[in-house]
């Protein structure tokens, strides 16, 4: 009977994203810009001189664009894929229930998001980015246990790897990754991994691609005086501090808590699971606060919210923060001892939160910090999500079945309330 309701599942979330894209309209923003391009070296040339290096993503944006039936073929396939593929990744026992709980976790992103610059360049920057990471990772899987150095995985996963890096934040992020990776695997084995090392100068050539693109300082200049003029006159502490805490408001304090409400019930169960009474009684009093933050915010005026240049004198803002901090924390701290049995496992669960959390505090140093709205959250998103999924995966059996369930009933309402309000 289990087996299928999730196999049920399966199909529901198919069917669901077929109808998502379907009937979901298309938008003007970055996507009429682009209707405008044409693809060429020249239009090429020009984007990576005065605008950006994402040269790969302009090239899909232009022609989707001007291709929509296809883009709603391909936009479907990577997002059905996309639960099935990370489910490739983090699941080598390939069980059924964790494949269903990979899917219930891409219904609760919140694709409202994808609207914010047009619905076929965000896809195409940020979804199918996402995807290229997922994909790389698996190839490079594959790379590291093959026993010779030049092999089919090794071209696939420089292909996906190309793709994957093809953003500021995706090249920065991953030379971290694969730069812990290395060090991690040279402190165990004492030994320099030539595979690791070889991904790593891709992603590190990639990062050194965007940061000599003469467009990034043009736009940067351009996007400062258009959104935010201020920008020039912080310091990098202040960007990041920005960045930082408007990652926390948004988790902790946003209308749409989605995210953080799975990875809060991920460690209530687990936590209930393992008798951790005192930090069972802890989570619940989090979840309690969570709420009522999230109340105060919908009632409270936007300058008094988070410290920030415009409202540096007011004490509510600073208490505020002070609850952002403790929460996250906390949080921290509760996955701490949940994998205290297994070192390995800590290490990568908080290196997938705070790397997924890094990836957007680098937005920070953008000046559309505030113009780029929620898109930018993606990453940290599926990274949160991700430790989520890790954190359910120490519970026993018959908490996991509980889970599931919460997920579902979490998840679904959460979904189709997303659905309607993207195609309004």
């Amino acid at each position: 009977m289990v087996r299928k309701l999730q196999i049920i599942n399966l199909l529901l979330f198919s069917l669901l994203i077929l109808y998502f894209n379907y009937a979901a309209g298309l938008s003007n923003f970055d996507d009429g810009w682009a209707e405008s391009q044409g693809i060429s070296w020249d239009s090429v040339a020009n984007l990576y001189r005065w605008w950006s290096g994402r040269v790969i993503a302009y090239v899909l944006q232009v022609f989707m664009i001007h291709h929509t039936l296809v883009f709603r073929i391909m936009n479907s396939a990577v997002m059905i894929a996309m639960p099935f593929l990370t489910w490739i990744l983090l699941d080598r026992s390939r069980k059924l229930r964790n494949l269903t709980v990979c899917v219930l976790l891409f219904l609760l992103y919140d694709y409202t998001e994808m609207r914010t610059a047009g619905i076929v360049t965000t896809y195409v920057t940020y979804y199918w980015g996402l995807l290229a990471n997922i994909l790389f990772y698996i190839f490079l899987r594959q790379y590291l246990k093959a026993d010779s150095g030049i092999n089919a995985h090794l071209f696939t996963a420089i292909a996906a790897g190309i793709i994957a890096f093809n953003s500021e934040i995706g090249s920065l992020i991953n030379t971290a990754i694969l730069s812990a990776f290395l060090i991690a695997d040279y402190c165990s084995r004492r030994i320099v991994n030539k595979k690791l090392l070889l991904m790593l100068l891709v992603a590190a050539l990639s990062l050194a691609f965007f940061l000599t693109c003469p467009g990034l300082r043009n736009r940067s200049m351009s996007e400062t005086v258009t959104w935010l003029p201020e920008f020039s006159s912080f310091t990098p502490v202040y960007k990041f501090y920005l960045g930082f805490s408007e990652t926390l408001l948004y988790y902790f304090g946003d209308r749409r808590p989605a995210t953080m409400l799975f990875l809060l019930g991920a460690l209530l169960i687990s936590a209930g699971n393992r008798v951790l009474r005192k930090e069972l009684a802890a989570i619940y009093v989090v979840m309690i606060l969570f709420c009522l933050s999230g109340f105060a915010i919908v009632n409270s005026s936007p300058d008094g919210l988070i410290v920030n240049f415009s409202n540096a004198g007011c004490l509510k803002a600073y208490l505020f923060l002070a609850f952002l901090l403790s929460s996250f924390l906390f949080m921290v701290l509760i996955i701490c001892r949940l994998f205290e049995d297994n070192p390995r496992m800590l290490l990568l669960t908080l290196m997938v939160m705070l790397l997924g959390i890094l990836s957007r505090i680098v937005v920070g140093f953008s000046p559309t910090l505030y113009a780029s709205a929620t898109r930018t959250f993606m990453y940290c998103d599926f990274a949160l999500l991700v430790t989520g999924y890790l954190v359910l995966n120490q519970a026993k059996p018959q908490a996991s079945e509980r889970s599931m369930l919460l997920i579902t009933l979490l998840a679904y309402p959460y979904f189709i309330r997303n659905l309607l309000r993207h195609l309004n």
